[in-house]
């Protein structure tokens, strides 16, 4: 109502973008790098994610976050308080993981990549880091979450076989 009173005046959530204290500015970007982590991922994940973005964070225990556009998460409000009503129109909110190229994990994904006796750890890896990013924005449906511990619980196997 604010935004609609007052021109020039817009609201957004403070997730709904990354912040420049997150990004890592001193690392030198390496286009061929994030090429190649951004198709690793669109590879394996596929259409479950809109936009992939590979950023430098701060942060190296984070390899992958999820950012839901503030458009998208007004529009996902608004058809929650309209539910039961059919507009003929679909609303999927646009999320874009961001992977984080400073991250160690995502580092040795690169690394094994085309290692085809390692191709299935590492499809284990890439969903098990994107759905840690849905989980840790309360996404995962109940399909997903069954998924997502069958992944946990082999790759605890995988760790204890070491």
């Amino acid at each position: 109502m604010i935004e609609f009173k007052n021109q020039g005046v817009s609201f957004n959530r403070i997730d709904a973008d990354l912040s420049d204290i997150l990004k890592d500015n001193d690392n030198e970007d390496n286009k061929e790098i994030k090429a190649d982590i951004e198709n690793l991922f669109k590879d394996i994940i596929g259409d479950r994610i809109n936009t992939y973005s590979v950023e430098s964070l701060k942060s190296e225990d984070t390899p992958a976050i999820i950012l839901i556009s503030e458009q998208s998460r007004r529009m996902a409000e608004m058809r929650s308080q309209f539910a039961g009503m059919d507009f003929g129109m679909s609303f999927e909110e646009e999320k874009t993981l961001v992977i984080n190229d400073n991250s160690s994990i995502v580092k040795k994904l690169v690394l094994l990549k085309d290692d085809e006796s390692k191709k299935e750890q590492v499809s284990l890896i890439c969903n098990q880091i994107v759905d840690i990013a849905l989980l840790s924005n309360k996404e995962l449906d109940s399909k997903q979450l069954d998924e997502f511990i069958k992944r946990n619980n082999q790759l605890m196997s995988m760790v204890i076989s070491l």
